[in-house]
């Protein structure tokens, strides 16, 4: 549906495309956002390999950015499911993060390499993005900082030019205290949001997320290669660097989820269930083993007899064809 109601806006899209392109004339928020809209439509699915850093900058380090824990990414995203899985390598312990979201769930598997016990965790909503603590290529060029894009304040939008770039600024909707997002939008790259910014109703800045090295596909899209995320106030920030990607191929099935490892202690909020993943039972193998060598014996048995038996009617028949035919029964 979502695809459908991409191909009805982009004919309406069009004209103010190519007229923006051609003049940089200001159109107006509404319209900027809608087309954002349209344009995120075009990344069907993404399937990637990437790298990271973790990195401290704060007056507990100097005001020196530390690197805290090297990062390793598979990341697979269709429109309707995601997969991902993180491997932290901290200086003292890794940690793997494995996610799985659908509409109707999301679980995530925590190993330590520095902690016996697996953990799991089973929502029943699609959380994986509100929990995940990294940035996948989808997330960097549309994420909303975890905030839906249905909760924009269209109404109270604005649009300028600034440098070459749109700059929309939104409030997003909220009962008290609505924060404020600012997207610095490129139409030299087909509308591609390049930067955004996320502010508390005080104009504290929140978060950031930069986008840079982008390369066009052979189906026109823009890819960023490299992209940081960062929490100014903290003074933490994540670097990352696509090493591969595919985009808008088919995904199997079996590449967007996962299954829990034995022994995870998982918390299951969809059965309201608590939990610890048991070995694979192997006693119905070996009773199914056995009785298949039962079977084959008792088969095996039933065929020599039933050999013996025909042998015992044939030296019958011969013998007795024998003797009468020297009693001249038969001639």
């Amino acid at each position: 549906m979502k695809f459908i109601s991409f191909l009805f806006l982009v004919p309406f899209f069009l004209p103010i495309w190519g007229y923006a392109d051609s003049e940089k004339a200001i159109i107006s928020a509404e319209q900027m956002i809608y087309l954002l809209k349209a344009n995120k439509e075009r990344y069907i699915s993404l399937d990637s390999k990437i790298s990271g850093i973790g990195y401290n900058k704060n007056s507990d380090t100097n005001n020196e950015a530390i690197v805290f824990a090297n990062l390793d990414i598979v990341a697979r995203q269709t429109r309707r499911k995601a997969y991902s899985q993180t491997i932290w390598n901290y200086s003292d312990f890794v940690e793997t993060k494995t996610y799985a979201c659908t509409p109707e769930y999301s679980k995530v598997m925590v190993e330590r390499t520095d902690v016996k016990n697996i953990e799991g965790r089973v929502s029943p909503v699609s959380k994986m993005s509100t929990d995940m603590s990294i940035f996948t290529i989808y997330d960097a060029l549309w994420d909303l900082f975890r905030w839906p894009w249905d909760e924009m304040s269209i109404g109270q939008a604005s649009l300028v030019e600034k440098n070459g770039l749109y700059l929309l600024s939104v409030p997003l909707l909220h009962e008290t205290e609505p924060p404020t997002l600012k997207l610095y939008i490129n139409p030299d790259r087909d509308y591609i949001i390049e930067k955004k910014e996320f502010f508390k109703n005080d104009g504290t800045l929140l978060f950031r997320m930069e986008c840079s090295d982008f390369k066009k596909t052979s189906e026109g899209l823009w890819i960023p290669y490299s992209y940081t995320w960062s929490h100014p106030n903290d003074g933490v920030f994540n670097e990352y660097n696509v090493k591969e990607v595919t985009l808008n191929k088919e995904i199997s099935e079996e590449d967007l989820d996962f299954a829990f490892k034995e022994g995870t202690h998982v918390f299951d909020k969809v059965a309201q269930l608590e939990y610890r993943v048991a070995a694979p039972d192997k006693t119905d193998d070996k009773t199914n083993d056995a009785l298949l060598e039962s079977n084959e014996s008792s088969a095996g048995s039933i065929l020599i007899v039933l050999g013996s038996v025909a042998g015992l009617i044939t030296l019958f028949i011969v013998g007795y064809y024998s003797i009468f035919r020297k009693l001249k029964f038969f001639d």
